[in-house]
């Protein structure tokens, strides 16, 4: 009886208030039934999204089944309001986003769909993305949503989808937050990932084009001399190649004397 059944749910017989939810995600622990519980949760035009419920959702995306947590994630990133994270608050669900990518207690999986929401709800980067791309998301996402004071204790954050997150951000935002220093402490950093960013922005610079970069005003001599002498190799070499390509404004004989004096001279 239950691919005859299966054959009628699919078909239309129960839509709406018709079709039972809680039992279709009863159905959805029992793998024999699980593909048809899925299609039917899934589509809009039998159930509502607010009928599967967000927290039932949030719960699935932790599941150590694949297909599951990638169910429960493109349900959430397609179907779902920043201000439904927080009983329709916009500014609250916004939080609420950012409490679930980065926090302490969050398992990977729900951290990557939060992640994966803030970036392609974001109003530059996510018209870019790939999720926004394959599910024709419209990002709901102003720039107020991505503080500086919010993205860059992230920037330093133990762990490494968190750092790619915040970086993601960054490269987009710190033009518009106007932290010059931010560059260098990025291209500085001990972390990988926002040196790589760091690192681009300012090379960026002497890129023609659509290369991502920092205004030219930012170039600072004080600034690149001490990366130059970084203990990290990719920042000095920045340093180095920045100052060679424009040492009339960035240099001085003081202080390419005072260079010579370095250790990694």
């Amino acid at each position: 009886r239950t691919d005859a059944v299966a054959r009628w749910l699919d078909a239309g017989m129960l839509a709406g208030n018709d079709l039972d939810v809680e039992w279709l995600k009863g159905l959805v622990g029992k793998p024999r039934l699980r593909p048809i519980a899925l299609k039917l949760l899934g589509d809009r035009r039998r159930v509502a999204p607010a009928r599967v419920g967000l927290s039932w959702l949030l719960e699935v995306a932790r599941s150590s089944d694949v297909d599951l947590a990638q169910f429960a994630q493109r349900m959430l990133l397609e179907s779902f309001e920043p201000a439904d994270f927080a009983a329709g608050d916009h500014a609250a669900g916004v939080h609420r986003l950012w409490e679930l990518a980065t926090g302490k207690k969050q398992p990977e999986p729900v951290r990557q769909f939060a992640a994966t929401y803030l970036k392609a709800h974001h109003p530059v980067l996510g018209p870019r993305s790939a999720e926004a791309k394959a599910l024709g998301i419209t990002p709901r996402l102003s720039h107020d949503a991505y503080a500086l004071a919010t993205v860059r204790p992230l920037l330093d954050d133990d762990r490494v989808d968190v750092r790619r997150l915040a970086v993601a951000i960054a490269g987009e935002e710190i033009v518009a937050w106007g932290d010059q220093d931010l560059v260098y402490q990025l291209t500085g950093s001990s972390r990988s990932e926002p040196r790589g960013l760091g690192s681009e922005l300012l090379m960026g610079v002497l890129v023609e084009g659509d290369a991502r970069r920092v205004p030219a005003a930012w170039l600072d001599g004080r600034r690149l001399f001490q990366l130059a002498e970084s203990p990290h190799k990719a920042a000095r070499e920045v340093a180095l190649t920045l100052i060679r390509r424009m040492y009339e404004r960035l240099g001085g004989a003081e202080r390419l004397a005072w260079l010579m004096d370095s250790p990694e001279r």
